[in-house]
């Protein structure tokens, strides 16, 4: 908006030391017979000026899309007057690198949120904290309890192809197919003492039944199923 246009003449112009907000007279001081500007001509219309509103057209390639994204709501919280999980706020999301593709499926397990990608797999940091004790018997936290605060690969060899929702939840693991590396593929973790790390491993190649597993899998949805 250009507030210094007006209907003619520029009164910020003139040599008038007295400017009004509005048409007026104030005697022996200044006579002002219309407002100093014209604000928003497209609904004030006047003989002397052409309303026109051209909309920018922008390459429609463009996209406020983005696959690698993740969005998540508030937390919830007890006596709220609003169902918290319906809220999204503008910043609530996390991208993942998008070198590995768009993420295809998430998956909550053991209190643990893993996603893939085309070509990655990893997991999701949701309220994760660690409590330990010092010599004074105190106990301190480690970590922060923020949502989808990071993000760490596990794998940027095996991920999942998109629509497959292949993963099942075993007693040691998370296993799932990947069509696109003709694998199937083993996430389990380790723990050390406080500290756990996650692997994923071919289990074809692990158990030396890769040769079986080319020449029988197929292109179509697999599906995986897991019997203690």
């Amino acid at each position: 908006m250009n507030t210094c246009f007006d209907y003619g003449m520029n009164y910020v112009n003139t040599t008038s030391a007295n400017l009004l907000n509005e048409s007026g007279t104030i005697d022996g001081v200044v006579v002002q017979d219309r407002p100093p500007h014209q604000y928003n001509i497209v609904y004030s219309d006047n003989d002397s000026s052409t309303d026109i509103f051209t909309l920018t057209i922008t390459d429609k390639k463009e996209t406020n899309r983005f696959s690698q994204r993740t969005y998540f709501s508030e937390p919830k919280t007890n006596g709220e007057f609003i169902d918290n999980f319906s809220i999204f706020k503008a910043a609530s999301f996390i991208d993942a690198d998008s070198r590995y593709g768009q993420i295809t499926e998430l998956f909550s397990d053991s209190n643990t949120l893993f996603f893939w990608q085309d070509g990655a797999f990893g997991k999701f940091s949701v309220n994760e904290r660690s409590l330990i004790n010092d010599q004074e018997g105190n106990t301190i936290m480690l970590g922060q309890a923020g949502i989808l605060s990071r993000y760490d690969y596990i794998s940027t060899t095996y991920g999942m192809r998109l629509y497959d929702f292949c993963e099942v939840s075993a007693e040691h693991g998370i296993y799932w197919v990947d069509i696109n590396n003709r694998a199937i593929v083993a996430a389990t973790t380790k723990t050390t003492g406080l500290h756990s790390t996650f692997s994923a491993v071919n289990y074809g190649e692990a158990l030396n039944v890769q040769n079986i597993i080319n020449a029988n899998i197929s292109t179509d949805i697999p599906l995986m199923d897991y019997d203690v």
